[in-house]
């Protein structure tokens, strides 16, 4: 079985929205961009998580730094509606968590996964993120993760908003952020795109 065969096997039934086509581009840009340091925002399941750190595991290289505090007090910051409602749940929060961490040692992931379980606020930014992932909170976080991570990818790294059209528009900013400090949009991806630093 090859490493598509084997992501997508992992992670069918996994908690989390990532289709199967923006977890191969994710592995592909791992296996493209061979970073030795890979950020997600906003973890939930990992199921956009695992597919970058089974390419680690496939290069014998890079760790994934997972950062969400799992925590329906931070889930719902900027939530309105349905929205709301959905994340304002900690006990679910609580099960998703140890099924992720349960989903880590059955796929042999501890030395590919460094788990930070803090909220994007208080977790510190690693030194030279190549691959940066951002899904935590659609809030007027989103922008406020972008401003605080996205300086610390060097020329040639890569950034990968999810729901730009979400309702507030703070991932939308985040968007117009980023290419006003020096990124280029690539491509689409699902309801995201994938930017590069020039």
């Amino acid at each position: 079985m090859n490493l598509y065969h084997k992501i997508l096997a992992a992670t069918d039934g996994m908690d989390g929205w990532c289709e199967p086509p923006k977890q191969i581009a994710l592995a592909n840009l791992v296996l493209a961009i061979k970073p030795a340091t890979i950020v997600e925002i906003g973890v939930w399941g990992g199921k956009s998580l695992f597919p970058m750190a089974m390419a680690c595991l496939e290069l014998n290289r890079g760790v994934c730094i997972a950062i969400d505090p799992w925590m329906a007090e931070a889930s719902i910051q900027g939530q309105e509606g349905a929205d709301e409602k959905w994340w304002n749940n900690q006990a679910q929060h609580d099960l998703v968590f140890a099924r992720f961490i349960k989903n880590i040692e059955k796929l042999n992931l501890f030395n590919r996964i460094e788990v930070r379980r803090k909220s994007s606020g208080q977790a510190e930014v690693p030194e030279g993120i190549q691959l940066l992932h951002v899904d935590g909170n659609h809030g007027p976080q989103a922008l406020l993760d972008v401003m605080k991570f996205a300086p610390a990818i060097p020329m040639g790294g890569v950034c990968v908003l999810d729901d730009l059209n979400w309702a507030g528009g703070a991932v939308g900013k985040a968007a117009e952020w980023l290419i006003n400090n020096k990124f280029m949009e690539l491509y689409k991806l699902g309801t995201g795109a994938v930017y590069v630093k020039l």
